[in-house]
């Protein structure tokens, strides 16, 4: 029943019978089921972008697996984990997630996870600035998946594979991959996937010389997936809004509002990887209209926001990530010591 409600896109009646489930398994004492119900409840929280909530109750989930022997259990409650640790920034527990993902699937023999795995430690080090690390990651992802048909984690492996070849600047390849994935999403309507595969399409139209165009696609999805509440989609949107209209020195002060919105929901989501790219953004913006002191507030802000993620990472990624190239290029720019 939670899970029906759940796919109405009816929260508060998914809780409800959560709440209810975990009654039942208390008084029964039925711990085989506490572990599920714990998973779905921090995908709920995952759908309403309260991701340290998510995180929690995805660790429980783990917990009360591992105490029952429920290896698949324990493999979704981690997933679950490292997946919410990347949007909150905390990389270090998301390949801490990764490496108990990937120990289980061996258990299981299950390429699906192992795939997991390895796309949860390539988007680690993908924020970390290590791309080659990362780009090793999806190769060995997609090598597990091999003559296996449809898998749904093939696509996001396709996905971060595009973004780490845009950042090397081979936009042909990143486009023709970014292609491919949505070609697949288009039939599975995985809408979190595909509106994120299309975000990123737009990005490469901008680079291409088509900035207005691709602003147009990239809010007609914010819109949509404002619709749908999902957060973890319209915020990536919005920083994808500023980072056209800074990079292509675009003036549109009506899609000023549309940025602010994103960077209060990263931050009450606590998206700090997004949170402070789109408030740099804005103090650029701001700096290009004129506004010193706005300008100097917001990078203010994201440099706080960005030694407060340096400083939760291990000496070797803390270079690593201060020294990727979008990182170092920010703080060169807002005059950070």
């Amino acid at each position: 029943m939670a899970s029906a409600h759940h796919y109405l896109g009816d929260i508060d009646g998914e809780l409800q019978w959560l709440d209810e489930a975990w009654a039942h398994a208390e008084r029964s004492r039925s711990d085989f089921f506490k572990a599920r119900i714990l998973s779905n409840r921090g995908g709920m929280l995952y759908y309403l972008g309260r991701f340290a909530e998510a995180a929690d109750q995805n660790r429980l989930s783990a917990a009360w697996a591992r105490r029952v022997g429920n290896t698949f259990e324990f493999i979704a409650g981690c997933v679950g984990v490292g997946i919410c640790s990347i949007h909150l920034a905390n990389y270090e527990h998301a390949c801490a997630a990764a490496s108990e993902i990937a120990a289980s699937a061996r258990v299981l023999k299950d390429p699906h996870y192992t795939a997991k795995a390895l796309e949860i430690e390539g988007l680690a080090y993908y924020f970390l600035g290590l791309h080659d690390a990362a780009q090793r990651c999806v190769r060995d992802g997609l090598a597990s998946l091999r003559n296996r048909g449809h898998i749904e984690v093939r696509p996001r492996l396709d996905w971060l594979m595009a973004r780490i070849l845009r950042s090397k600047g081979e936009v042909d390849e990143s486009r023709a991959l970014l292609l491919e994935a949505e070609r697949r999403l288009l039939k599975t309507r995985d809408m979190e996937d595909l509106w994120g595969v299309q975000i990123e399409l737009n990005l490469i139209e901008a680079g291409l010389g088509n900035p207005e165009a691709a602003i147009a696609g990239i809010n007609k999805i914010l819109r949509e997936s404002e619709q749908k509440k999902f957060l973890v989609v319209a915020v990536p949107a919005a920083l994808a809004i500023a980072e056209i209209l800074d990079d292509q020195r675009i003036d549109r002060e009506d899609l000023g509002n549309t940025i602010a919105v994103g960077l209060e929901r990263a931050e009450r989501s606590g998206m700090r990887e997004l949170a402070w790219r789109l408030s740099y953004r804005m103090g650029a913006l701001a700096w290009k209209a004129g506004e010193d002191r706005e300008g100097q507030a917001r990078c203010t802000h994201a440099i706080r926001i960005l030694r407060e993620i340096a400083s939760t990472l291990t000496d070797d990624h803390r270079k690593a990530y201060l020294a990727a190239a979008h990182v170092a290029s920010a703080l060169q720019q807002m005059g950070a010591p």
